[in-house]
């Protein structure tokens, strides 16, 4: 199985081989994708995001760390003190009534001489799950905290999508 290249951010890097282990492993993965009862669907979520990767990359590496809230050599999800409250992974997260709001997600890198980001798209067996981890990404959760990579991504497209069996 290939792991995302040492020294850079690889985004989900823990959930872009959720496919292999949904094959292979206990499910866990179809879980949070599939409709429960659904016969196989799933809602989709895509967006398409632009990176000010200039700025981003202006940042001392630790700070670009605490932004994503992983190691940026080998990508190890940082953990208790060292996880700031506002990191991407800590913002998207989320445990509601103690179940955790998994979503299966993949991006995609694109990019030319004057613009680079990426296209996601994720799976949920729950509509609210996307709506959860949004809210909290921008600061509307009533938490008083924003996900910090929204300073140097933007999401300039994003849809919902039902997606039969």
């Amino acid at each position: 199985m290939t792991r995302p290249q040492p020294g850079i951010f690889a985004e989900g890097s823990t959930a872009h081989y959720a496919l292999e282990y949904a094959v292979g492993g206990d499910g866990a993965a179809l879980a949070a994708a599939l409709i429960p009862d659904g016969n196989g669907g799933a809602f989709a979520m895509s967006q398409q995001w632009v990176h000010d990767l200039d700025s981003f990359n202006a940042l001392p590496v630790a700070e670009q760390e605490g932004v994503v809230g992983r190691t940026k050599p080998d990508s190890i999800e940082l953990e208790g003190d060292a996880m700031p409250a506002d990191s991407h992974v800590s913002r998207t997260d989320v445990k509601i009534d103690g179940v955790a709001q998994k979503i299966w997600r993949r991006s995609f890198p694109y990019g030319d001489t004057s613009t680079k980001g990426l296209y996601f798209l994720s799976f949920a067996c729950d509509l609210a799950r996307f709506d959860v981890q949004l809210q909290r990404m921008y600061g509307v959760s009533g938490d008083g905290l924003k996900d910090r990579i929204t300073e140097f991504s933007v999401a300039i497209t994003g849809s919902y999508w039902y997606a039969p069996s």
